[in-house]
């Protein structure tokens, strides 16, 4: 099973047991890949057997910020952040806490279903996400 086939996403959030974050797109990874930061490369599937297998239903929360292990803001001018974010290459994160772009609301909520793996990384798949 791949996160796509799990998720029905191509793209989501995802936190670490150690509190850390990414913002990873793993449309193109295999069956059994979860996101890991690989030094000097940057993100990418790593294989993990049967990581995905038997992963517990999904819990939907109402607003993913909720769950995230922080916050963000603006400070003269600047995103600022108190979370570790090992990968966000667009501010996808910092989009659904303040006003980016034309297209997204921070006022409103972000539902997602969550899902957590044996190995305590959650796998966040913002249903208004892609």
């Amino acid at each position: 099973m791949t996160l796509m086939e799990l998720t029905g996403h191509e793209a989501g959030i995802v936190i670490y047991d150690s509190g850390e974050i990414a913002v990873v797109n793993w449309g193109q990874y295999d069956d059994n890949q979860v996101p890991r930061l690989a030094p000097m490369i940057g993100m990418m599937g790593f294989s993990e057997d049967g990581i995905l297998e038997n992963v517990p239903k999904s819990e939907t929360v109402e607003d993913v910020r909720d769950i995230l292990p922080g916050k963000v803001w603006i400070e003269d001018d600047e995103i600022e952040t108190d979370m570790e974010i090992l990968e966000d290459e667009n501010n996808d994160l910092a989009a659904l806490f303040i006003k980016i772009d034309d297209y997204r609301d921070p006022d409103e909520p972000t539902s997602a279903e969550v899902y957590t793996l044996s190995d305590g990384t959650k796998i966040i798949a913002p249903h208004t996400w892609n």
